[in-house]
């Protein structure tokens, strides 16, 4: 049974006995009926009552833990005999009075009661006594005892003794045996009842009552007759059947088989103030009767007694020696290793490079060790009791004096919290002040007394934190900038310069530019791992939906998918997050190379995310090798390798994860390593749910052009729409020519793809058709066929052969949509050579004339001649900086609305953008965004602004 039950259990048997006992003690004292009624009704109670405590003891040594079973069983086999014995005793006296013989068959178990009752009472506690508290306890049992004797020689064994010759010496063993076995069992359990401690009292101190209100009984019952008077009806019957009821109750006690406290003073008061109150009561009836001391039996009583009372006074003062000597050995142990434990923490605070000062409640030093000195430049016992804000005159950001209310230190105290101040100042005597990191930790708990500061002069590590920002700083610009030039090149030899020179050269140009390229997200990825580490990144945000996300970074990774083999599935996308679009693309992305990479040649990778309360949950899976899990968590740290021979084979510097925790933990979430997929692995990410939807991009732009790619092969038709669309067209695409009809009858293309071999109608039907409508009758149209150009029943405006040529492709669909304005000009503003021979050179397939000056004096001068449409600036120049050119350029009428591309090495804030907008403006980080894609940034943006732009 549960506890509940059994404390249920025991508080309906209470119950029952307390309403059992109050109507018998009605029945037995108002006389509602005759003499044997009466006696049948009390010495039934005693067979119903004495049999319910045998059950209950047997029941409790059946459930209790075996070393504790012993005495419920004694007490069961005592409380047997009182069953027995009281059957027997009830045969007698209610069924066959006349048979009845003094003694009689039930003073056999009445008799066999006392060991068992003794025995149980002697082993029922669980805590051992020591030597001394066992001879105090012995010492006290025989006070007790034999106090009772002498009160129980007046009232019945005295009387009994003198009808020694009148009656039978069985009949004087027998009834003399039972008032001084009384004695014995009152003397036990009254030293039970006070070493009854911590969860045992409650069933201690009802066997002790029990027996004790038996004894009573037994010792009242026989006063009574020995006065000729009759015991049934007197109340002292009750006696009887109250002590079997608290045995039983004993038995039912839920806590009697649970630990002890032992914390429990063995000189309770109680304890000690026990054998006097027997000793006490012998000398009431000898001052009140003083003639019983002529009785000698009661004079030796009483001189055993008072020789006791000195045997155990001299214990207890022998045992409190013994006590003072061991509290005084524990004293001077303890204040020993106190002090050890003084010294050894004043080495400690003496020996620290930090310094530590204690403060009290008002900010008052308490004490200070001498690195707190040394860095305030004062000495220890100039700093206790003088005011800490005082002395330290604290500075914040802004380099005001911080008030007392506003110091960090009185707002840790107040609050009661811990806080950490990275970047405090404090003062230090007759010198200038320095910079600090202060720790303070409020002592006292809920209520506080002061606190505990530790700070450290953190002067060196700001000039080495300068040094670095100047390292990165140099970093982005010497190896970002010829890095941009050198990829910039290849890029140009690989779409199409090299286009007939030997497949070797080709190959060997394709390694370089996969080599750069990953020599450049090396050095982002070093970079971020700084940024992110300094609390440096930057993120601009925005409400986005997760499906645009994924499928940006989808888009970003088909081409390393189709290079592995490796089939990439975007699974379901729901939720918007409030996050930096770059940044989360950059996230996922990295995520998916990894995937990727470590995935078997016809794996799939998923992709999905999922609104989870809050949060929105972003997974990647992947069919590899998995991640053990003893290395879940250290995959995320800088340039952490499961196997650097694998790592090596995948080109992974060990960083990409590393970058995508300090990308997903600044956005507020957290990213993790999932345990349930075996095989393969699935790292997932959360992101705070946006408040509000996502504005979708508009499509109804008319600066930008439609090109309507009629294809009936799909693989095709989405590669030249993604060719299209990532030089910024928008692109529709029809897979026959009555679809391309249909079409371009809704939305009218700017250009139109057309291959001649389509199902149905075929590709010359479709434009004549579309030559016949008004919409689209001056509509160019450019051929893709698989056949050398032939004669065309209709004008046309190209007509390109597959495969197809990139560069070629985008001069032919640009020169379609042209109109014939003037060439725009984009004046570049870069001091490497290199790298603005590249943009030229690709700005140039567009029509668009690139002018170059390497200066910030010279680029000022060409504007103000030429006045160009757009501006692309990098930062770092030879005489001045971009901040200061774009300044000019306000001034200026002409240019202060100019459009500006920034192309530079350095990361920039919101702040610093927000001093270099002129027009609409857009801002590229070198070796993060490819020449390529500043070109098609460079084209959007003059398309805008420029009506008729060339592309």
């Amino acid at each position: 049974m549960s506890a509940k039950s059994e404390w249920g259990l025991f508080r309906a048997a209470a119950i029952a006995c307390a309403v059992a006992g109050a109507a018998l003690a009605v029945f037995g004292v108002v006389d509602v009926g005759s003499e044997v009624a009466t006696r049948a009704v009390a010495d039934g109670s005693f067979v119903v009552f004495s049999t319910f405590a045998a059950l209950a003891c047997f029941r409790a040594a059946r459930l209790a833990v075996v070393r504790r079973r012993l005495p419920w069983w004694l007490l069961g086999g005592a409380a047997t005999c009182y069953a027995v014995g009281n059957a027997i005793w009830f045969y007698y006296q209610v069924l066959s009075p006349d048979t009845q013989t003094f003694p009689g068959p039930a003073d056999v178990f009445f008799v066999l009661v006392v060991p068992f009752a003794v025995g149980a009472m002697l082993t029922l506690p669980s805590r051992p006594l020591s030597p001394a508290a066992r001879a105090r306890a012995v010492s006290d049992g025989l006070i007790v005892g034999a106090a009772l004797l002498f009160l129980s020689w007046i009232l019945v064994v005295g009387p009994l003794f003198g009808q020694l010759g009148e009656v039978s010496r069985t009949y004087l063993t027998v009834y003399s045996y039972y008032p001084l076995t009384d004695i014995v069992v009152i003397s036990i359990a009254s030293g039970l009842a006070v070493r009854a401690t911590g969860r045992e009292r409650l069933p201690m101190l009802l066997v002790a009552a029990g027996f004790v209100a038996i004894a009573c009984a037994d010792t009242g019952i026989s006063y009574l007759a020995l006065q000729g008077k009759d015991a049934a009806g007197s109340g002292l019957d009750l006696g009887w059947t109250f002590g079997y009821m608290l045995l039983g109750l004993a038995a039912l006690t839920p806590a009697w088989n649970e630990s002890v406290d032992d914390r429990v003073d063995p000189r309770a008061l109680v304890r000690e103030v026990l054998p006097y109150v027997p000793v006490g009561i012998i000398l009431l009836v000898t001052a009140f009767e003083p003639g019983r001391l002529s009785d000698k039996v009661l004079v030796g009583i009483l001189a055993a007694v008072l020789v006791l009372l000195v045997i155990r006074h001299m214990l207890t003062l022998a045992d409190n020696i013994r006590l003072t000597g061991g509290l005084e050995d524990l004293v001077r142990e303890r204040t020993h290793e106190l002090e050890q434990l003084t010294h050894r923490h004043k080495s400690i605070l003496d020996g620290a490079g930090d310094g530590i000062v204690g403060l009290d409640r008002s900010g008052q030093v308490t004490f200070a060790n001498p690195a707190a000195a040394a860095l305030l430049g004062r000495s220890g016992d100039e700093l206790v009791g003088s005011s800490f804000h005082e002395i330290t005159r604290p500075r914040g950001t802004d380099a005001n004096l911080v008030p007392v209310d506003l110091d960090p230190i009185a707002a840790a105290m107040s609050e009661g919290q811990a806080r950490v101040v990275a970047d405090g100042t404090f003062h230090r005597s007759a010198s200038a002040d320095f910079p600090v990191e202060l720790t303070i930790s409020p002592v006292g708990g809920d209520r506080v007394t002061g606190a505990v500061v530790m700070f450290r002069d953190v002067t060196e590590r700001r000039a080495v934190d300068r040094m670095k920002d100047e390292f990165v700083s140099v970093v982005s610009h010497e190896l970002r900038t010829p890095l941009t030039s050198l990829r910039g090149a290849l890029g140009l030899l690989q779409g199409g310069l090299l286009r007939d020179v030997e497949p070797k050269a080709q190959r060997m140009v394709h390694i370089a530019v996969d080599s750069t390229d990953r020599l450049i997200r090396l050095i982002n990825d070093i970079l971020d791992v700084e940024r992110i580490a300094a609390g440096k990144l930057s993120l601009h945000r925005e409400m986005l939906p997760a499906g645009d996300l994924l499928d940006r970074a989808v888009g970003e990774m088909r081409g390393l998918a189709a290079q592995n083999h490796v089939r990439v599935e975007r699974g379901v996308a729901d939720g918007t997050v409030d996050a930096d679009a770059d940044r989360l693309v950059q996230t996922v992305a990295n995520l998916l190379s990894n995937a990727i990479k470590f995935s078997p040649s016809g794996g799939t990778v998923l992709v999905s995310a999922v609104e989870r309360g809050n949060d929105v949950l972003f997974s990647v899976s992947d069919e590899g090798v998995g991640i053990p899990a003893d290395h879940h968590e250290a995959v995320f740290g800088r340039f952490a390798q499961l196997d650097g021979s694998d790592t090596r084979e995948q080109q992974g510097s060990g960083l990409g994860l590393a970058i995508c925790r300090g990308i997903v933990e600044q956005h507020g979430g957290r990213i993790w390593v999932s345990g349930d997929s075996v095989p393969g692995t699935t790292i997932c990410f959360t992101l705070p749910k946006g408040e509000r939807a996502a504005v979708a991009p508009s499509y109804d732009d008319p600066s930008v052009a439609t090109v309507l790619v009629c294809e009936d092969d799909a693989d095709t038709r989405a590669v030249i729409g993604e060719l299209l669309a990532a030089h910024g067209y928008r692109v529709v695409g029809a897979a026959s020519g009555e679809e391309a009809l249909a079409l371009a009858a809704e939305n009218p293309p700017d250009a139109v793809l057309m291959d001649l071999t389509l199902p149905g109608i075929d590709g010359w039907a479709t434009v004549g058709a579309l030559r016949s409508l008004d919409l689209t009758r001056h509509v160019p149209v450019l051929i893709v066929s698989g056949t050398d150009p032939g004669r065309a029943p209709v004008d046309v405006e190209a007509w390109l052969t597959k495969p197809l040529d990139l560069s070629g492709l985008l001069s032919a669909v640009g020169a379609a949509v042209a109109d014939g304005a003037a060439r725009p000009r984009v004046l570049v503003v870069e001091d490497d050579p290199a790298l603005a021979q590249v943009l030229a050179a690709l700005f140039a397939k567009h029509g668009v004339k690139a002018v170059h000056a390497s200066t910030a004096t010279g680029a000022l001068r060409l504007s103000r001649d030429l006045a160009p449409d757009l501006l692309l600036l990098d930062l770092l120049l030879p005489d001045s900086d971009g901040f200061a050119l774009v300044d000019w350029f306000r001034e200026d009428p002409r240019l202060c609305r100019v459009p500006l591309v920034v192309y530079s090495a350095l990361e920039l804030d919101d702040a610093e953008k927000a001093r270099l907008r002129l027009g609409p403006s857009e801002f590229f980080t070198k070796t993060r965004t490819n020449p390529e894609d500043v070109e098609r940034q460079v084209m959007e943006l003059l398309d805008t602004m420029i009506v008729g732009a060339v592309r």
